[in-house]
């Protein structure tokens, strides 16, 4: 066979379209072992989740306790460098994490029933969100009457927010860092405070 013969049959294969990420790749191998290497470790720390998508990532620590199910979407991305975040189901509870949220480090989620994080939520460093009270009216060990939390897709969650049981954040609205949020907060909304209240309508 000629060399201008295997130079057709090349020119017949289809080229593998460029992707923002290969190009990335090609550009900035550090990067790219960086992303292979925090994609193995999301799947070895995050090995107790009962479903982990394609691509997720970890850099840094996290600490899973699952008693009951977690379920974490594609592409999505945490961070526990500075502090490891957790991610804890009791038994009974349901964590589900959209595709392509992002965690930042030192956020705890905790679902005693059900606790939902949308698709591209991005969560700030530091927040906590809990569908219980951990104590209930009469003191002593009970954990009190857990309720669902929902944040709804592309939501954006400030620093230090804390999130309390039977709330739902709807999709686009932002909570302002260091706010308490008590009660729903409406889609495309801005709210902050403690306890957080809407400011304003998002455009």
């Amino acid at each position: 066979m000629g060399v201008e013969s295997t130079l057709e049959r090349a020119a017949t294969v289809p080229a593998l379209p460029a992707t923002p990420a290969w190009n990335r790749a090609l550009r900035d191998p550090r990067w790219a072992l960086g992303s292979t290497l925090a994609v193995a470790r999301a799947r070895y720390d995050l090995r107790r989740c009962d479903l982990v998508g394609r691509r997720t990532r970890l850099y840094g620590r996290c600490l899973v306790r699952n008693w009951g199910r977690i379920e974490i979407g594609d592409r999505v991305l945490i961070y526990g460098h500075t502090v490891r975040s957790e991610l804890n189901a009791h038994a009974g509870g349901l964590l589900r994490i959209g595709d392509g949220a992002f965690l930042n480090y030192g956020c705890a989620v905790s679902a005693h029933t059900e606790v939902w994080i949308g698709e591209g939520a991005l969560i700030g460093q530091y927040s906590l969100i809990m569908d219980c009270d951990y104590h209930g009216q009469e003191g002593g060990g009970a954990h009190g009457r857990p309720a669902a939390i929902a944040i709804g897709p592309h939501s954006w969650l400030g620093a230090r927010v804390i999130v309390l049981k039977g709330v739902t954040i709807g999709a686009g609205a932002i909570v302002g860092a260091g706010s308490v949020v008590t009660r729903d907060v409406p889609p495309r909304t801005l709210a902050a405070g403690s306890p957080a209240r809407v400011i304003r309508q998002l455009d």
